[in-house]
């Protein structure tokens, strides 16, 4: 009787008709188990010392402090940027110069409580892009304790809200271009999530988005000109050419890292030139938007784009998995069958941010990055319709 009660409310509370898929995303309860262990990294503020000043938290508000100082120096110089976080520490600066406009307000407050802050922020975020992909709070909740927010919170990360942005700009293109653009503009404070977003909107014939998008970029990049003025945007911009980007491109593989040039480095060989790896990823990426954008369900179409986003990314962590939880809910929701190679080619991709957590090595990018791939060519078959004959989506194309 009791189980037959949880079978019907779990039933109610999604729309996720697959068993195997559904008991797979479920299990995502176990990861509260990983979160209870590491309680007081993830959840509990401290102060500002040593172990503290390699979470990501930290150069956040470093940077925080950094906007409320005046912004005086090279926040691209490690030294420099060091200093701002006020402990010695590995930590990078790698965003543009509007980043600290949402950052600054965090400044205003002390560590540990700036720090509570953004773990309740990335929860909630999680639970938003559960909530956006199937329209139900049950999903949002799983997302929330996915390996994705896990890796996110070990690491200190705002990954959920970008990736919240790149979900709801995507899913909003049509019905609000304008609130779709402004969630694009801000994206572009995390460029590599952004990659096909243009070929995204021009797909799907959203020109009023990609408007809005262009004016509020420009709109962001003169008013941080005229706050940070113009010396913060060249050193920006030499840090892609010959600083702390182009040093972090070339740097070793990382075993959280699952980008192709992290799995070519894996398995013991130089990484070429980044236009020589990611120009013709990001070509075949394209072209297989546009080569299903016009059969393709508009759901399961930006399953696919949400995706295959993550997978041309040059910069790519397990942090940032939340993309693939975003386009793996959206496909769960939107077919009501799966074989079964393509449910556990869904499941690898929610649970493959936990990995490097349970026995990751310097090879893991080598054994992750295949398991994306096929991944996102699942995605890419489900949403051309290529199962039993024609579309399995639920929604006809909008």
């Amino acid at each position: 009787m009791i189980h037959k009660t949880i079978g019907k409310f779990i039933k109610g509370q999604n729309a996720i008709s697959d068993k195997r898929l559904r008991a797979v995303l479920l299990a995502s309860s176990l990861l509260l188990v990983f979160m209870g262990i590491h309680f007081a990294r993830l959840f509990l503020p401290s102060a500002l010392g040593a172990d503290a000043a390699q979470q990501d938290y930290a150069a956040f508000f470093g940077a925080a402090t950094f906007a409320l100082e005046g912004g005086a120096g090279n926040l691209y110089d490690p030294s420099v940027f060091q200093a701002a976080i006020g402990a010695e520490t590995t930590l990078l600066w790698l965003y543009p110069p509007p980043m600290l406009f949402i950052l600054a307000p965090f400044g205003l407050a002390s560590y540990g409580l700036a720090k509570s802050l953004w773990v309740f922020a990335t929860i909630v975020c999680a639970f938003g892009i559960g909530r956006l992909a199937t329209e139900t709070n049950f999903w949002g909740v799983f997302t929330a304790i996915s390996p994705a927010a896990f890796a996110t919170l070990f690491v200190g990360q705002v990954s959920a809200f970008f990736a919240l942005l790149l979900t709801a700009g995507m899913l909003l293109a049509d019905k609000r271009p304008i609130v779709a653009g402004a969630c694009f503009a801000l994206l572009t404070l995390k460029p590599q999530y952004g990659i096909l977003v243009i070929p995204f909107l021009i797909a799907i014939r959203a020109w009023k988005a990609i408007t809005a998008a262009a004016l509020f970029s420009v709109l962001m990049i003169v008013v941080s000109t005229a706050v940070f003025g113009v010396d913060m945007w060249r050193d920006f911009f030499e840090s892609l050419l010959s600083g702390v980007h182009a040093a972090y491109y070339q740097s070793g593989g990382h075993p959280g890292r699952i980008t192709l040039s992290d799995a070519i480095k894996a398995i013991g060989i130089a990484a070429p030139p980044a236009w020589a790896i990611y120009a013709p990823l990001i070509a075949l990426a394209i072209a297989g938007l546009f080569l299903i954008a016009k059969r393709a369900s508009r759901p399961l179409l930006v399953a696919y784009t949400l995706a295959a986003s993550a997978l041309i990314c040059p910069y790519l962590f397990v942090y940032d998995f939340f993309i693939y939880n975003a386009a793996v809910l959206i496909a769960a929701t939107q077919l009501p069958a799966l074989k079964s190679t393509h449910a556990y080619a869904l499941a690898a991709l929610w649970f493959a941010p936990i990995i490097p957590f349970i026995g990751g090595s310097p090879m893991t990018p080598a054994l992750l990055w295949p398991i994306t791939a096929f991944g996102v060519f699942t995605l890419y078959r489900l949403a051309g319709g290529k199962l039993a004959g024609g579309s399995l989506a639920r929604t006809p194309t909008t």
